[in-house]
């Protein structure tokens, strides 16, 4: 249901009602938007040449993640699937999930430990070490600007 899947990229309707209505097992997904993303990066590329690392947080917007975990949680309480949401990015999405005991849930998310501490604003700082390939191994030594 992520737009960075690559190849495993389901987005069809048709198909994720099966999935989500004959999974024997936990779904698992990493959720955003591919029509929002697109449309984010159209309108990007209107005012500039070139995309950047900077442009990530734009392009990948609060609602590009919430609409595609939005759409997998409803999807799971309709055919009362499990489902775990890889790495949830925002707050909006919290409120898709219970409080509670995990073992009474059907649906859960986490998030990673880069998310919940760096934020768009650590770019001008971080903005190699903040792209896909993270390496929080390395900040203190090679990050003179990072503050724990």
């Amino acid at each position: 249901m992520g737009a960075s899947t690559g190849d495993l990229l389901v987005e069809h309707p048709e198909a994720l009602d099966k999935i989500f209505e004959q999974a024997p097992t936990l779904i698992v997904t990493h959720c955003e938007s591919s029509p929002l993303i697109a449309e984010n990066q159209k309108r990007l590329l209107e005012t500039k040449t070139e995309l950047e690392i900077e442009d990530h947080p734009t392009i990948r917007d609060a609602e590009a993640c919430f609409a595609s975990s939005s759409y997998a949680v409803e999807l799971a309480k309709k055919y009362h699937s499990q489902l775990h949401v890889l790495h949830i990015t925002t707050e909006k999405e919290i409120s898709l999930f219970e409080k509670g005991p995990i073992e009474s849930k059907h649906i859960t998310a986490e998030a990673c430990v880069h998310h919940l501490w760096f934020s768009e604003q650590d770019y001008p700082c971080l903005v190699t070490a903040l792209s896909a390939t993270l390496q929080l191994n390395r900040f203190k030594t090679e990050m003179p600007c990072w503050m724990p």
